[in-house]
């Protein structure tokens, strides 16, 4: 085999091992979130403009309640133990009313405390 044949070779074997690689790294990547998720033992979702993340939580889930123009209504949760629903831009977690939120306010609700946009919340007193 001539030094040119080999050096071809060697080439093709390393740019194979290269796709694959990034193949196999692609792949990996695509269940990273959820796989960040359970070992960081936290949920995250973005629910109409409010990115909201709850920890410590496994189970979460997403509920739309009504999502008109004039009625916009969602609840983000971790199984029955953490409620969060937007409702037309008030924020009230486990049926405690946080006030209204303004467009693109993030929400944190971690070991029982809620923070609006790294501050912490507290209750609106019913009227």
């Amino acid at each position: 085999m001539s030094s040119t044949s080999a050096n071809n070779s060697r080439s093709l074997s390393i740019k194979t091992g290269i796709v694959i690689s990034s193949l196999f790294l692609l792949l990996v990547m695509q269940g990273c979130s959820d796989i960040h998720n359970m070992v960081w033992n936290k949920a995250d979702a973005t629910i109409d403009g409010h990115h909201i993340v709850i920890s410590p939580c496994r189970n979460s889930y997403t509920r739309t309640i009504n999502d008109t123009p004039t009625d916009r209504n969602h609840i983000f949760g971790c199984g029955n133990t953490i409620a969060v629903q937007i409702r037309n831009e008030e924020l009230t977690v486990n049926d405690k009313k946080y006030g209204m939120l303004n467009r693109g306010d993030s929400i944190v609700v971690k070991s029982g405390h809620v923070y609006i946009n790294t501050k912490e919340a507290v209750e609106v007193a019913q009227k």
